[in-house]
């Protein structure tokens, strides 16, 4: 991004206005992006800052951004942006970790020493998660599946796959992962010069324990299809973990080792005595619990070819925490996992919005219009196609 003065311009306008007239905010997109072209420059980012709280601006920003104009968005409070009279440093400081994500920068890798083996070698980390609507609106609004993959050897940049579902039946199995994955590994091999990932390792969310054989039955069938199909003869050795948060486990230390607040210290691991006494399981606590005591992650082993021990799985996922792009500490999920959930999140936004659905929160409710069947189809497909920015979701 350019520094100097001359290239940085400003626009303002009142949050009235935008709430007011519908298009004011695009016709201000519109505006900077011919400024910029006028100059023969390429317009790198916006960054927009709020007086207060806006959702049905910051959705609408998304998806002109996002999908219309291709353009990086970045938006921020006024109220945060300042501590007192002064500038808030660490709140600058973490916009600047999403900037520099979502303009294709890396903000931190694991240090050599940590790097576990698996890394090391070609291997693809995918993360899954499937975004239902909420209960009064099923059956209008669809289910979303998101599907991110790293495609470099830092496991720092992933690629995404955003599939609409059928949302009547509230489905977790992901329809369409033999496309997907096949995408992907497209994608990978683009990215590492024609080099194919050894090992996939799936970090998969949002699946109960009634569902883990539908879903591994359909989903790692549907992997291995997708690697036959792009050349025969390919059978990379598939890990397929599933992450759950919602448990009612809580660790409590009774030795010294504890932070002040009585929480475990980050990188706790339990895979004996509360497991599961025959499948492969265990709870990891990632994150330092600053408020609250905190919720340790539950890893379900349900498939690996690559017959990793449990240590070089607990070692990996704890790693995996540390990549979060966001933030500079360990978080409680797997990066992929969570950046899965990031990619739901923002299509539903980008599908509530070209819908015109109105309050669009996550899951939320709000007045509907039934939609006809081919103003279905172009939506899904506007959003499956995505955005062309890496990284956007962050």
């Amino acid at each position: 991004i350019s520094k100097k003065r001359e290239d940085i311009l400003r626009i303002s306008g009142t949050m009235r206005e935008a709430e007011d007239t519908a298009g004011s905010i695009e016709e201000k997109l519109k505006q900077a992006l011919k400024h910029y072209e006028s100059e023969n420059k390429k317009l790198e980012m916006i960054l927009i800052i709020f007086p207060f709280k806006a959702g049905f601006l910051y959705d609408k920003i998304k998806q002109l951004g996002d999908i219309k104009y291709n353009i990086t968005t970045q938006c921020c409070l006024k109220t945060v942006l300042f501590k007192g009279d002064s500038l808030n440093k660490q709140v600058v400081g973490n916009i600047c970790l999403k900037i520099n994500a979502k303009l294709g920068g890396i903000n931190h890798i694991l240090a050599p020493k940590s790097k576990p083996a698996v890394l090391k070698r070609p291997v693809m980390v995918m993360g899954a998660d499937v975004s239902h609507p909420a209960p009064e609106s099923r059956g209008l609004k669809p289910s979303i599946a998101a599907i991110v993959a790293s495609v470099e050897p830092k496991a720092a940049n992933y690629e995404v796959e955003i599939r609409i579902q059928d949302g009547g039946q509230n489905e977790e199995v992901i329809q369409d992962m033999k496309n997907v994955t096949k995408n992907l590994l497209i994608k990978f091999h683009a990215a590492n010069k024609g080099r194919k990932p050894e090992k996939i390792l799936m970090f998969r969310d949002g699946v109960s324990e009634g569902q883990f054989l539908t879903v591994l039955a359909r989903e790692l069938l549907a992997m291995r299809e997708a690697c036959k199909e792009l050349e025969e003869g390919y059978e990379p050795q598939i890990t397929y973990i599933v992450v759950q948060k919602r448990h009612h486990t809580r660790f409590f230390p009774t030795d010294g080792n504890k932070y002040k607040n009585g929480n475990a210290l980050a990188g706790t691991v339990v895979d004996q005595g509360i497991n599961h006494p025959t499948e492969g399981d265990f709870y990891l606590l990632s994150h330092e619990g600053i408020q609250g005591t905190s919720r340790p992650c539950h890893y379900q082993v349900l498939w690996d070819d690559s017959d990793f021990s449990a240590d070089e799985l607990e070692v990996l996922s704890y790693y995996l925490c540390h990549l979060y792009s966001r933030c500079t500490r360990a978080v409680s999920y797997p990066t992929p996992t969570y950046y899965s959930h990031l990619v739901a999140d923002r299509a539903r936004k980008h599908h509530n919005e070209l819908a015109n659905y109105d309050g669009g929160s996550t899951s939320g409710g709000g007045s509907m219009n039934e939609l006809t069947e081919n103003q279905k189809r172009d939506i899904k497909k506007v959003v499956e196609e995505g955005v062309k920015k890496a990284m956007y979701f962050v």
